[in-house]
């Protein structure tokens, strides 16, 4: 994680004692009165968890009593279906949606053109971030509100891109859904239907003004890491890919970054089954591969990149389930796509 200023600690160390302060003044509601001295030595906990949660995350909740807590079961979103905070998203394409069109009742389809940065002779990178104002009409045309519980889900790995760019953008409580839709539907008893649900009333969330620039890498971070022997760049993409044998839509040649530091799997934190890996498998997992810890690499910052910033996030989404701090995890936003037109020749490299 980067060095906090003297002030910033200052700041964090201060809310820290009024949450611990406000903990021991306060009973939790509906707790009996005999029971509070154990109430509020638990919510003490409980407080101090979320609050660096919120240090290292800035943007969602989450705490190790509940370390899968950025994602929910099927069962569990079976449980809150009909409830009017709740907002389903799935990120499925018009091809496998028609493929398989049954859906989760209530739940809101949107494809990759629907949340990105439009191409037009002008800008030619396709798959970038959008505008804040493009995102903000996104969201608040699926209804989504600040208190919204957000729940998304794909059929490959789009959810944790969306999931992404909600965080970058300031929304708190969004999820994503454990096995995607294929472990949704490999339930006998969970309800599905055809039909798509009728539009909900436009929601009223509002993005932050700019998308958050500490989650965000850029092709000039990625040229300063050129060099340094310290640097964590990992190419997230295929390996014919990465050697330069299949060149991607979108991408001007083929190639990789010349020095990054690896090739990894976008999906080396997931079972076969889809499912995620638990914290201790992503640690072990990420020990081997990366040789990262998130005790001892708090202060190193890993930087991502693949075809358009979309399979990056998988990595990153399961470090952050693993307890690495979100600002240290950094997505090269344009990816191959820009960097393939961008790079001179001694920028890209062919094996």
């Amino acid at each position: 994680m980067p060095s906090v200023t003297r002030q910033s600690a200052h700041v964090a160390s201060t809310k820290r004692r009024e949450s611990s302060q406000q903990c021991n003044r306060r009973e939790s509601p509906g707790i009996r009165p005999g029971r509070v001295q154990g109430v509020r030595k638990k919510k003490c906990a409980i407080l101090r968890i979320a609050w660096h949660a919120v240090r290292c995350m800035g943007s969602i909740l989450t705490t190790e009593a509940d370390a899968r807590a950025l994602l929910i079961q099927p069962d569990d979103l079976v449980s809150r279906l009909g409830s009017e905070r709740l907002v389903v998203i799935e990120v499925v394409s018009p091809e496998d949606e028609e493929k398989a069109p049954a859906r989760i009742p209530g739940s809101q389809r949107v494809w990759r053109p629907d949340y990105q940065l439009p191409t037009s002779s002008v800008q030619i990178l396709d798959g970038l971030a959008p505008t804040p104002e493009a995102f903000g009409d996104f969201a608040q045309r699926l209804g989504v509100h600040e208190d919204s519980d957000v729940v998304i889900l794909s059929r490959r790995y789009d959810e944790t891109r969306l999931w992404w760019l909600f965080i970058a953008f300031g929304k708190r409580s969004v999820y994503v859904l454990d096995g995607g839709y294929d472990g949704y539907m490999a339930g006998a008893m969970r309800p599905t239907t055809p039909a798509a649900p009728p539009p909900r009333p436009r929601g009223t969330w509002q993005p932050t003004p700019q998308l958050d620039a500490t989650l965000l890498a850029t092709r000039a971070d990625v040229l300063r890491l050129r060099g340094n022997q310290e640097a964590r760049l990992w190419d997230v993409r295929l390996p014919d890919e990465y050697d330069g044998t299949l060149t991607m839509k979108g991408a001007a040649r083929p190639g990789r970054v010349p020095w990054a530091t690896a090739r990894v799997d976008w999906h080396c934190f997931r079972r076969r089954d889809g499912t995620w890996c638990s914290p201790d498998e992503i640690r072990a997992a990420a020990k081997e591969l990366l040789n990262a810890a998130p005790d001892d690499d708090a202060a190193c910052v890993h930087t991502f990149y693949c075809q358009s910033g979309v399979r990056t996030t998988q990595l990153i989404f399961g470090l952050v389930l693993a307890g690495w701090p979100i600002r240290s995890l950094k997505n090269y936003d344009g990816s191959w796509v820009e960097w393939s037109h961008l790079a001179n020749e001694d920028e890209i490299a062919i094996s």
